[in-house]
Parts: C-alpha cells; structure tokens; sequence
C-alpha cells in the first residue's frame, strides 16, 4: 500500500484529516500541512501521516 492518497484532498482519510490541527507542523484544522523547519514550505503531501486518524 503507497501513501499516494496524501496528495488526494477528495480521499476521506486526507478530509477527516484536514478536521483536526496537525501536531507536527501545527497547521490549524483546514490548513493543509506545511514544512516544521522550513516554515511555509508545502510538502509532497497534503497531510503529515500522523493526522490521519486511522494511522494514530
């Protein structure tokens, strides 16, 4: 199983996600998630793993 669906804002996994504040990089609920120590940087990804519920 890839991570390719981190890049998909339609996936469930990525919406539920985008519900709650990112304990990573601190992206409030709705932001997508950014770089912790390049401050506004985008990643390869919508959300950081760890926000998605079913993986925490």
């Amino acid at each position: 199983m890839g991570l390719d669906w981190l890049r998909d804002h339609s996936d469930p996994r990525v919406a539920d996600a985008l519900t709650r504040s990112c304990g990573i990089c601190k992206a409030a609920p709705g932001e997508d998630c950014r770089h912790p120590w390049q401050g506004s940087d985008p990643l390869d990804r919508i959300v950081h793993v760890e926000r998605c519920g079913e993986l925490r």
